[in-house]
């Protein structure tokens, strides 16, 4: 009496295929003019919601912002410091 019938709840709004699209855009691209994706530009890119973004990014565990190598300062005397 008390068990919950399979196939309840609240079901994905968006398909697997698309959530890939923005997972693989997200690594593999950068916005034109720009150094990372943003949550808005990725959403106005994809057409979707920037909340669903943020969901999906914080679902897999992605922070564009956060950059993985060393950055070189374009600073002409940063040698002689």
């Amino acid at each position: 009496m008390w068990d919950i019938a399979p196939g309840r709840g609240r079901k994905p709004v968006y398909e697997i295929d698309k959530i890939a699209a923005i997972v693989d855009a997200t690594l593999q691209t950068k916005p034109a003019g720009m150094t990372h994706w943003s949550c808005r530009t990725m959403a106005q890119s994809q057409g979707i919601g920037k909340s669903t973004v943020s969901n999906i990014w914080r679902a897999h565990k992605l922070q564009p912002h956060r950059t993985k190598t060393f950055k070189l300062s374009r600073d002409p005397k940063f040698l002689e410091r």
